[in-house]
């Protein structure tokens, strides 16, 4: 008879040999850059320019869409994800027409190095307000971060305070170890088989694993000046609700902040109820 963690290991074998003779394209969860321009160009007719950031080793790469007088927006994607994981919002009028996007591909994802993932949030932020100063902005941005993207949107607020005048958390993970990990994470970091499964994921939960102690790091709650608006669904089963309460306990002293219960509502409102999502933000984005 066969023990539990044979069959387990058996099965991770067969997928994984699956999965890497089909070449795992469609499984880094990201668009090339003529299919972006292509995408936008059809849906909005908006102006693209797709660069790529470079210090330190790093390379970054990051899209503007639409016009550059409009208020900037900037938008920071999940684990796993890329920043095509926003096209719902980069192939709509109403954020194309009123908002300068800016897209960013965190490192490791999309075609920021894709596989170099970086687990350190303020090296993240830094990248962040980096590639900010070089577009030399006419004006604050808001900046919008999701899930994972959420304590870097925080962070890059903390770092340099003077470039944003509004901060979005939605469904972000911001509590230490208030979030689900599933036992096959611990199996995708394990050297002798990461192989077997997508880069992707591997890189994500290389993230995970690490990420309770890199928001241990975040402490810097006096420097947020800017106001805060917190969306997250009460049905959350991936990122608890109780990180939308504890990012509130900590700002409140210190700055505005504007809870939105999303009741009934749970992880990743950007791919399962996009519509919804759209609403919400063009309500509680400033205007």
């Amino acid at each position: 008879m066969q023990k539990p963690w044979f069959h387990r290991i058996s099965t991770l074998l067969i997928v994984g040999l699956l999965v890497g003779s089909h070449g795992c394209e469609t499984l880094k969860l990201r668009v090339s850059d003529p299919e972006l321009q292509s995408i936008i160009a059809a849906k909005t007719g908006a102006d693209v320019n797709i660069r790529n950031f470079s210090s330190n080793n790093r390379s970054i790469r990051y899209a503007t869409v639409g016009d550059a007088s409009n208020p900037p927006l900037v938008l920071l994607h999940g684990s796993p994800s890329s920043l095509s994981g926003w096209r719902s919002l980069y192939t709509d009028t109403n954020f194309t027409n009123k908002y300068y996007l800016i897209l960013i591909d965190r490192p490791g994802y999309g075609f920021s190095q894709f596989g170099n993932v970086v687990t350190s949030i303020a090296e993240q932020a830094a990248l962040v307000n980096d590639i900010l100063k070089e577009l030399q902005l006419r004006q604050p941005a808001r900046i919008l971060g999701s899930s994972y993207g959420g304590p870097v949107a925080l962070q890059a607020a903390m770092q340099a305070p003077d470039l944003y005048n509004q901060i979005v958390l939605l469904s972000a993970s911001v509590k230490p170890s208030a979030e689900k990990v599933y036992d096959i994470s611990y199996l995708m970091v394990v050297p002798v088989i990461e192989w077997l499964f997508p880069k992707v994921f591997t890189m994500a939960s290389k993230e995970k694993l690490s990420h309770s102690k890199e928001l241990e790091k975040i402490t810097d709650w006096q420097k947020i000046k800017s106001p805060v608006t917190i969306l997250h669904g009460d049905a959350d089963e991936l990122i608890y609700y109780e990180n939308a309460l504890y990012a509130q306990e900590n700002l409140a002293p210190h700055t505005s902040v504007d809870l939105i219960t999303l009741k009934n509502k749970g992880h990743a409102l950007i791919f399962s109820e996009p519509d919804y999502l759209k609403a919400l933000l063009l309500l509680y984005l400033q205007q």
